[in-house]
């Protein structure tokens, strides 16, 4: 009886494995299938279904909340309304002014170092598809950019002609995105073609004796799924250049070579590289040698200093600046701070006419810290952080603490809430120096405070500078 019972226990465990085994790969192929069908058979970056649909999962919940903290202080309707004052308010048209000049001074920084190599310069528009309108015929900045063109004698080539004869939803990737689709692309490719022949037998009369080691921004010898957009997967190459290419630039050059700089429709977001409009230029000319070094978010002043410090010792003979309508827009210091080159290095602050448009936009002047601390028991933190980071930004970039009492009032309080959102003023008052230090050092580096992680490591660099002042001096 007892060898028959164990029996029976056996088969039922094999069983119950089997039915798991059997459901999850069921489960396996259903799911394989799908991501197939839905993408393509090169999308997926896992071995399983179950993990894609698990990662998935896991960044549907939080892509909203880090999308959140990476634009920073202002919300979409925010910026939208930040922009409408740069044509209507008085102080924001002084801060367009302002940008139309830093956008010069930087478009000249270009122009002269392409006029020093004897390099042809063309700036580019590419508009993005509007709506049923199309694009927008009348557009400020375009205007501005053509007066810029006259002015330094460089050529302009508008294509919001050839655009504005077809659908948006041919053109681009609408409804999900309005970057260009392939056919976009080939509209764009086919005008530079026609364009850029009378410059065939155009060539720089120099070399470089060295080349830096990254000609480009981009990520060097990668091959990877960009899926940041989980309906519009897309495979990037790049090549050991820091270039969206899948070849490595020469030397000495056997052709005339057109070097690419420009931001998102550039780079070729949502689409592979064989369908950028850089690649097929490269494909319709074949006389030429095509180099895309554009970045995704990038301005004038990002297009500039990678000329400057990498791009121009490809040694192109022609140059095609791509411009887009918010250009003047990526100068203002929330957009550096989301796409500038040097972003992971810095932390762009307001300027003081910022300051005022960033006010009339919120329609009131900022709340001190602790009248915002009173609003943690209805936000969360990541809405607190965004609240406080204008004031924590404006306070870091000159503040010098002698105590570390100090270095908590005017920098970590307000990032910091104790349970059911109490913030923690008066218990740190009674901490003792060496045990408020203890506790400053534990939640740093933790990450307890602030919430946005890029003004916690800026907090812990200043309260170890502070820390090694005090023991200095002890």
């Amino acid at each position: 009886m007892n060898v028959n019972l164990l029996t029976k226990k056996w088969k039922e465990i094999l069983l119950s494995l089997s039915t798991f085994l059997l459901i999850f790969l069921i489960g396996e192929v259903g799911f394989s299938t799908y991501y197939y069908h839905k993408h393509c058979s090169e999308c997926s970056k896992y071995s399983l279904a179950w993990e894609q649909w698990i990662e998935i999962t896991k960044e549907t919940f939080t892509h909203k909340k880090v999308e959140k903290l990476k634009r920073k202080i202002l919300t979409r309707e925010e910026r939208l309304h930040f922009k409408r004052l740069l044509f209507v308010d008085k102080d924001g048209k002084k801060l367009l002014n302002k940008l139309v000049k830093e956008y010069e001074y930087h478009l000249k920084l270009l122009i002269d170092e392409t006029n020093r190599m004897g390099t042809k310069l063309l700036i580019l528009h590419i508009p993005l598809p509007r709506g049923k309108q199309g694009p927008n015929k009348s557009d400020f900045f375009i205007d501005f950019v053509r007066e810029l063109a006259t002015k330094y004698e460089v050529d302009f080539l508008d294509l919001r002609a050839e655009f504005i004869q077809n659908s948006p939803h041919h053109i681009s990737l609408l409804p999900e995105d309005d970057h260009l689709s392939r056919f976009g692309n080939i509209i764009v490719a086919q005008a530079l073609a026609k364009y850029l022949k009378k410059y065939q037998n155009h060539r720089i009369g120099f070399s470089f004796a060295k080349h830096p080691p990254l000609f480009g921004d981009l990520e060097p010898s990668s091959h990877k799924i960009w899926d940041h957009k989980k309906k519009l997967p897309y495979l990037v190459t790049t090549n050991r250049q820091g270039l969206r290419m899948g070849y490595n630039v020469g030397f000495p050059k056997t052709k005339s070579r057109v070097l690419f700089l420009g931001d998102s429709l550039t780079f070729g977001p949502y689409v592979p590289n064989a369908h950028t409009f850089p690649a097929i230029l490269s494909g319709l000319s074949p006389d030429i040698e095509v180099i895309n070094a554009g970045v995704f978010g990038y301005t004038i002043t990002d297009e500039a200093a990678l000329f400057l410090e990498r791009a121009k010792y490809t040694e192109p003979d022609i140059v095609v600046l791509q411009v887009f309508s918010n250009d003047i827009h990526g100068l203002l210091w929330y957009m550096k701070n989301i796409f500038a080159r040097d972003r992971d290095k810095q932390i762009y602050q307001p300027s003081e006419l910022e300051k005022k448009i960033w006010n009339k936009v919120r329609g009131k002047q900022h709340s001190s810290d602790l009248e915002i601390a009173k609003l943690s028991k209805q936000h969360s933190d990541l809405e607190i952080a965004k609240k406080v980071e204008y004031n924590l930004s404006e306070r870091l970039t000159e503040s010098h603490f002698k105590s570390y009492h100090e270095f908590a009032t005017h920098a970590c309080i307000p990032c910091h809430y104790g349970e059911n959102g109490t913030n923690l003023v008066k218990p740190i008052e009674m901490m003792t120096e060496d045990g408020l230090k203890n506790y400053l050092e534990a939640s740093l580096n933790h990450g307890k405070m602030p919430p946005d992680e890029i003004f916690r490591k800026i907090l812990l660099g200043k309260f170890n500078f502070l820390k090694k002042h005090l023991e200095t001096d002890n």
